[in-house]
């Protein structure tokens, strides 16, 4: 798990693999964390041996990081950032936002 010194990071890099979420999509996540006062999902995340880089989650984790919301995070295993990218992309298919 990320320590306070190694913080997670949204990397431009892969948030571009991800269709954006509309204004109304974004404002709705907001109110539903805001409701439940607390990320229900957890924030997966891979070690690239420099950073912490966020590979699902990434809205969730900014809106906790502005509202001060409590989040759970799960470390993934990847082979390098092609195997991350190739992870994000499966797993974005049937979503509702694709």
């Amino acid at each position: 798990m990320p320590s306070s010194l190694t913080p997670l990071v949204v990397s431009d890099r892969l948030r571009a693999l991800l269709p954006p979420l509309s204004k109304e999509e974004l404002a709705q996540l907001k109110k539903n964390i805001v409701s439940d006062v607390v990320v229900l999902d957890p924030i997966l995340y891979w070690n690239d041996g420099q950073q912490n880089l966020i590979i699902d989650g990434m809205h969730r984790y900014e809106i906790a990081a502005e509202t001060g919301i409590s989040f759970k995070l799960t470390g993934m295993e990847f082979a390098s950032i092609k195997h991350a990218e190739i992870w994000i992309l499966a797993h974005q298919e049937g979503r509702r936002h694709t």
